[in-house]
């Protein structure tokens, strides 16, 4: 039996009156419909792929209570003053939460938990050209210029966009010292390389580089695979298989939080 208040004060840290979404997922904007996730209706833009996930709490409550990722979410280009310079709006921030049950659904396979959520912003006029990444190198760079307080996450970047080849970059085993110089310390992801599924699977995919896994053996797994050998890994919408030496792997990462 899984007790909600047990959860919450042992491993979030949090007691009192509890919201589910909130405290417990960390999820904490809503559109301007009151939805978490956003329209994820088929329509001529956004393909039938981009549909809800299913929620469990109580497989929530399980997957957090055991070994976890703490993640710190950086919305860059946000300016939470004058929204007319802010190259990010509600409906990203909706985005992004989808983003983020897709990955607990997906690293649910593989035994380890998404428990926090820390949310934080960088400014347009601070991020100056980080609001579009250009290369892995300016990518290195925005995470060696910026990151998260908190010591026990992975730092998780959300831009306006991605150069091509990449939607995204992560260092493979990246390091859990995030003053460690010269190196990619977080991972970055575009927020509209696609429907919001397949953001999700990015965010998988590219923390999956950061918690020690290389490329793939298929498209249908996590980390997709280099088809045509040019480093930058071929991942879809159905990109979500995990093996199990995947899993190993990823749970001894040193960013791992013990079972609580």
């Amino acid at each position: 039996m899984v007790n909600i208040r047990t959860v919450a004060s042992s491993c979030l840290g949090v007691t009192g009156n509890i919201s589910i979404n909130r405290d417990l997922y960390g999820y904490r904007s809503r559109d301007a419909n009151g939805r978490l996730f956003g329209a994820l209706v088929s329509n001529d833009i956004l393909p039938a792929t981009n549909t809800p996930t299913t929620r469990s709490l109580k497989a929530h409550l399980r997957q957090i209570s055991g070994h976890s990722i703490n993640v710190t979410i950086f919305m860059v280009g946000l300016d939470p003053v004058d929204s007319t310079k802010s190259t990010i709006d509600v409906d990203d921030y909706t985005r992004v939460q989808y983003a983020i049950q897709v990955c607990r659904d997906i690293y649910a396979q593989a035994g380890l938990g998404v428990r926090k959520l820390y949310w934080r912003y960088i400014t347009p006029d601070a991020a100056g050209t980080y609001v579009d990444i250009g290369s892995g190198a300016e990518a290195t760079d925005l995470t060696d210029d910026f990151s998260g307080p908190e010591g026990d996450s992975i730092d998780l970047f959300f831009v306006r966009s991605v150069a091509d080849p990449a939607d995204g970059w992560s260092n493979e085993l990246g390091p859990c010292d995030k003053d460690a110089k010269d190196e990619r310390t977080g991972s970055v992801c575009e927020l509209n390389p696609g429907p919001s599924r397949y953001i999700g699977v990015l965010v998988s995919h590219e923390m999956g580089h950061y918690l020690g896994l290389g490329s793939g053996p298929a498209i249908t797994n996590l980390m997709g695979s280099d088809v045509d050998g040019d480093g930058v890994d071929t991942i879809g919408i159905n990109s979500t298989g995990i093996t199990a030496t995947q899993a190993s792997k990823m749970r001894s990462h040193c960013s791992v939080q013990a079972a609580c």
